[in-house]
C-alpha cells in the first residue's frame, strides 16, 4: 500500500468511529454540538469586530489589538476558569446562568450596533466580547464533567477526538465563511 491508500483506510476507519460513537452516545453529540455551533458564532462575531475596526479612521491598529487581546486572554486564562469550573458544586446551574449572561453582552452588542463605529464603540464591543468569551470558556469547563458522564469509558478517546477535530474544523469553516460574508457584503455595499 502507498500512503494515500493508508491515509484514507484511517480516515475511513475514523469516520466509522464516529458514526459508532454518534449511535452510542446521542447526548454527547447534542452537547457537543452546542459547544460547536457556539464557537462558530464566536468565530464570525470575531471576524466581524476585526473588519469594523480596520474601518475606523484613527487608532485603527491599536482597536484590532484590542480586539485580538480580547478573543486571545479568555483562551490564555483557560486553566484559571477550569480549575473554577471544577470547584463549581452546581455546575448545571451555573451553565445556564453563564449562558443567560453571554445571550444578554449580545443583546447589548445588538442594541449599540446601530451606533457608528468608533474607537470608543469598539473598546466596548471588545470588552462585552471579552466577557463573553471568558464566560463561554467557563461554560466549556462547566461540561466536561457531563461529557464523564454521557460517554461510556471505551468511547471516551473518541469522544475527545471529536471534540478536538470538530472544534479546529468549525474554527477553519467559521473564519471561512466569516471571511467570505465580508466579502460579500463589501462587494454588495460596493455595487
Amino acid at each position: 500500500f502507498d500512503h494515500s491508500s493508508i491515509h484514507y483506510y484511517h480516515l475511513l476507519k475514523g469516520m466509522a468511529n464516529m458514526q459508532k460513537l454518534y449511535q452510542t452516545e446521542p447526548l454527547f453529540f447534542k452537547l457537543a454540538s452546542i459547544t460547536l455551533f457556539s464557537k462558530i458564532g464566536d468565530r464570525l462575531f470575531y471576524t466581524a469586530l476585526l473588519s469594523s475596526a480596520t474601518l475606523l479612521t484613527t487608532h485603527r491598529d491599536l482597536a484590532v489589538i484590542i480586539i485580538s487581546l480580547s478573543e486571545t486572554l479568555p483562551l490564555l486564562l483557560g486553566f484559571i476558569l477550569g480549575s473554577l469550573a471544577d470547584q463549581c458544586l452546581n455546575k448545571l446551574k451555573a451553565l445556564s446562568q453563564t449562558s443567560l449572561l453571554r445571550c444578554f453582552f449580545y443583546l447589548v452588542i445588538s442594541l449599540l450596533a446601530g451606533y457608528s463605529t468608533t474607537f470608543t464603540f469598539i473598546l466596548m464591543i471588545a470588552w462585552l466580547n471579552f466577557c463573553s468569551d471568558l464566560l463561554g470558556n467557563y461554560a466549556s469547563a462547566l461540561t466536561t464533567p457531563f461529557t464523564k458522564i454521557l460517554v461510556s469509558a471505551e468511547q471516551m478517546q473518541q469522544a475527545q477526538s471529536f471534540l478536538s477535530m470538530g472544534t479546529q474544523l468549525f474554527n477553519v469553516l467559521a473564519t471561512f465563511l466569516g471571511s467570505f460574508l465580508l466579502i460579500f457584503i463589501n462587494q454588495s455595499h460596493l455595487a
